[in-house]
């Protein structure tokens, strides 16, 4: 079963790149820019600082190797603080339970990781987000789990927040809207059929509930907050045995608790990249397209 193994961190060898131009380079794909953030190669890729002599073309140089071995599926979120907070992940060499429940933090300023507390269980293809409190949300798992936890940096703990309410759990996307809540939706909870239900998580209660349900159901889509609130969801899978890639798209809308279709791209598309530019638009790139508009 193909799912988002661009949205994952995996490996144990890391690497870190100078900013072209003394800048900082940005780091690679995820969901959307309040979602943790797994990344394709087999190693975790972080901004370097600035350099004291800018190389035109960037340069990747090694930083500390993680300290668990995890081979898809983990997870990272850009902490507060500016340390990453990386989460669960798959070792296929752990036969009968090879889901991961281990943490770690990676420190720019020093180039090391340190382990920290475990979740309550393990997990991989999760989502992480980092909430405006600080703290991080983990919701579900591809091992069709759906319950969900914080993750507390002041503490280095993980603290159980039950079942979600609706959503599916594998290859599913969380957003952080702009009231501090986050949205959840799509993924498949069978890990074959796609589910078209969402729901939103509130910080405030810490409870989840259920809020309009997509147009379409779509695992492995990409969610990104445009600049006036809402939420652009485009693409994904639908699991089948003939998959069918999607190239539709939908919009949520915060103050409805609706979504409403939108645009079609031109491709149908899982396993990309969606990014939001300096001038509102969107910007879709790569993926794959095994099975064609449905």
């Amino acid at each position: 079963m193909r799912r988002l193994n661009l949205l994952l961190v995996s490996g144990i060898v890391a690497l870190a790149i100078s900013g072209c131009g003394g800048g900082t380079a940005s780091p690679s794909a995820g969901v959307s820019a309040a979602t943790g953030s797994p990344v394709a190669s087999p190693s975790a890729v972080v901004s370097a600082a600035p350099s004291a002599s800018p190389r035109p073309n960037g340069v990747f140089s090694s930083t500390g190797s993680m300290v668990a071995e995890r081979d898809q599926w983990a997870m990272s979120t850009l902490l507060a603080d500016g340390r990453v907070l990386v989460t669960g992940g798959v070792d296929y060499s752990v036969l009968d339970s090879p889901y991961l429940s281990s943490a770690e933090i990676y420190d720019p300023a020093t180039g090391v990781w340190s382990k920290t507390g475990s979740m309550t269980k393990g997990r991989g293809g999760h989502t992480a987000t980092l909430l405006k409190n600080g703290k991080v949300l983990i919701a579900g798992s591809c091992d069709n789990d759906k319950t969900a936890e914080l993750f507390d940096p002041g503490t280095n703990k993980f603290s159980s927040l039950g079942k979600m309410a609706v959503s599916a759990t594998c290859g599913s996307t969380a957003t952080l809207l702009p009231n501090g809540s986050v949205l959840l939706e799509g993924g498949a909870s069978t890990g074959i059929v796609a589910s078209k239900l969402a729901e939103i998580y509130d910080p405030a209660t810490g409870r989840f509930s259920r809020t309009g349900s997509m147009a379409t159901a779509r695992s492995g889509a990409q969610a990104v907050l445009l600049g006036d609130g809402r939420v652009l969801v485009v693409g994904g899978d639908q699991e089948s045995d003939n998959e069918v890639d999607l190239n539709s798209a939908e919009i949520y809308n915060p103050a409805t608790g609706k979504f409403t279709e939108a645009g079609s791209m031109e491709t149908p598309r899982t396993q990309f990249s969606a990014t939001l530019l300096g001038n509102g638009s969107v910007l879709v790139a790569g993926g794959s397209n095994m099975g064609g508009v449905p």
